[in-house]
């Protein structure tokens, strides 16, 4: 097999094998190539996550009150957002070191870069952060958003046993 196309198998053979095998290697940089390749053919398939992480803690006796705003208005305000195709309310349960601590992770799912960028100039968006005002006022610590690139989904529990 030509190095450059074990290279590319290798990152990730349970979702590329198929799709790379007919991808032509130029100049020897597989790696570039197949970086390339995944975003194109990935973005389409799914999308980009952004994410909200409260970094630290909610003030202590307020943990009910910051909740109820979460799931009584500021879950239907995200929900709104133009373009979104999906949207997640994670609580942290544990963790294997004790900081940072995220008491709350707000996840939503885009196709595209485009359609973030129509979200968050979106009125929506705007009543959203005003609305945000209330948890930050129970919130000790930091909030900051990011994006994804979901590279590899798969679900189901059914899976073989990786046999050596």
């Amino acid at each position: 097999m030509n190095p450059a196309v074990y290279a590319i198998l290798s990152m990730d053979h349970r979702l590329f094998d198929a799709k790379v095998m007919s991808m032509p290697i130029y100049n020897n940089e597989p790696y570039t190539l197949y970086r390339a390749w995944l975003k194109k053919e990935m973005m389409s398939t799914f999308g980009l996550t952004r994410c909200a992480f409260f970094q630290g803690c909610i003030r202590p006796g307020m943990e009910l009150a910051f909740y109820q705003h979460v799931n009584e208005v500021m879950v239907p305000l995200w929900s709104h957002f133009p373009k979104v195709r999906e949207v997640r309310v994670w609580t942290q349960e544990n963790a294997d070191i004790g900081e940072p601590a995220y008491p709350l992770v707000m996840v939503m799912r885009f196709d595209s870069q485009a359609d973030i960028d129509q979200a968050l100039l979106s009125p929506v968006r705007e009543e959203s952060k005003r609305k945000s005002g209330v948890l930050v006022d129970m919130f000790d610590g930091t909030i900051f958003h990011t994006v994804f690139n979901n590279v590899y989904c798969e679900s189901g529990t059914d899976k073989s046993p990786i046999s050596a």
